[in-house]
């Protein structure tokens, strides 16, 4: 995760899986900008949210610019997200 300065710590990202409801993940970078999530197979939506988002029983992923990511089995992806300036 970055930002036009370089790495972002703390930026809270957020992970939806398509068709899913339910299943939403967040994460937080480190002071690298690296974030992980450990996910099962699928198609998902990733989007950097901003740090006032209190709604954890869900994330309007049409407030954000969000990237969708299909991951198969075995999958190890990395993904820069950039920080846009609102």
């Amino acid at each position: 995760m970055s930002d036009s300065k370089g790495p972002l710590a703390n930026a809270r990202l957020a992970l939806k899986k398509d068709g899913d409801a339910s299943f939403l993940n967040f994460a937080l970078s480190d002071s690298t900008g690296t974030y992980q999530f450990r996910v099962p197979p699928g198609k998902y939506k990733l989007a950097a949210i901003d740090d006032y988002t209190n709604n954890f029983s869900g994330v309007n992923f049409d407030d954000y610019q969000s990237e969708t990511i299909e991951l198969s089995a075995g999958d190890k992806i990395v993904k820069d997200l950039v920080k846009q300036k609102p």
